[in-house]
């Protein structure tokens, strides 16, 4: 979750930070500082760059170039020498160095204890007096610790259709493909987006993610086609479940009721395997679904999704 400007100002300023809209005169420097995580090598990394149009996501995972590093171990936090270090490394007059360290401790510190993913300063403006002024913040919280961040939690404003999908108990995302997509798990939900994007050869491509979870149960199988069926571009659905707390005959379940209810725009490819996935492949049979298709495997489904846009 991204928090609004008002959200990371405040947060801020409970760590001593104070993001201020007034710009300095003849600022000399233009600073960006920023806390992000580099999970190849499972640490956290701090970025600082003389540069305003740093992208956190790829400096994390980078060499550096334009910007210097420096990993955090998660057992001892950041230390001030790390600091110091990268102050030299960008060229920052010395009396610069003791204030930049008490910021960025408390930039860690704010970041540990908000739970965040991404947190930016953007930019750092340094005047010819050598003070530093703290002009933009961006904070990314990772959504599955809200229930500790509950004062951010409450004061979230939803779209009414991230309110909708947030009762549903599902994650989705809309594309602008032809092959709607359901999964559960988000592993596999992006494994059925890939075998898409490869034998659709860009003539065929997922028009959404969406990831049911575990132990997705019929009404939840029914509201995440229902969701879909609002996106005009589909042209077919793809299901794909491994059952583990997911029982497949619950999925088809699913399947039966909303497509006895009420008939779908599209057709769809079931893949079942896992828990009760025979029962479920059976229960599927048995209802005569005209417009539903079981495949033996994720490619035999994405062959099937694909061939029907292709030839359509």
């Amino acid at each position: 979750m991204r928090l609004k400007s008002y959200q990371v100002k405040r947060r801020l300023a409970q760590f001593g930070i104070r993001i201020t809209e007034d710009e300095p005169p003849e600022a000399a420097i233009s600073l960006y500082l920023g806390i992000g995580q580099d999970r190849s090598i499972g640490k956290l990394a701090l970025v600082g760059s003389t540069e305003r149009d740093i992208q956190i996501d790829y400096a994390v995972k980078s060499s550096p170039g334009a910007f210097h590093r420096e990993d955090i171990d998660p057992l001892i936090g950041l230390r001030s020498y790390q600091v110091l270090r990268m102050a030299g490394d960008l060229n920052l007059p010395r009396p610069l160095y003791r204030p930049l360290d008490k910021i960025a401790q408390a930039m860690y510190n704010c970041y540990i204890a908000s739970d965040a993913t991404i947190l930016e300063i953007n930019p750092f403006l340094i005047a010819p007096d050598n003070q530093l002024f703290p002009m933009a913040a961006k904070m990314t919280v990772d959504d599955n610790a809200l229930f500790r961040q509950r004062d951010l939690a409450e004061s979230l404003e939803l779209s009414p259709d991230e309110v909708e999908i947030k009762a549903m108990g599902i994650t989705y995302i809309q594309l602008d493909g032809q092959i709607g997509c359901i999964a559960n798990g988000a592993g596999l939900a992006m494994a059925t987006m890939d075998i898409i994007n490869l034998y659709g050869q860009g003539n065929a491509r997922p028009a959404n993610f969406l990831d049911v979870g575990g132990g997705a149960d019929a009404g939840k199988i029914e509201r995440a086609l229902h969701k879909l069926q609002e996106n005009t571009d589909i042209q077919i659905t793809l299901i794909n479940i491994f059952g583990g707390m997911t029982r497949c005959d619950e999925v088809a379940e699913g399947i039966i009721n909303i497509c006895q209810r009420q008939p779908l725009a599209w057709p769809l490819v079931v893949r079942l395997r896992g828990t009760n996935a025979q029962l479920g492949q059976q229960m599927i049979i048995d209802a005569c679904l005209p417009d539903v298709r079981l495949a033996d495997t994720m490619t035999h489904a994405a062959l099937i999704a694909v061939d029907k846009v292709v030839t359509s």
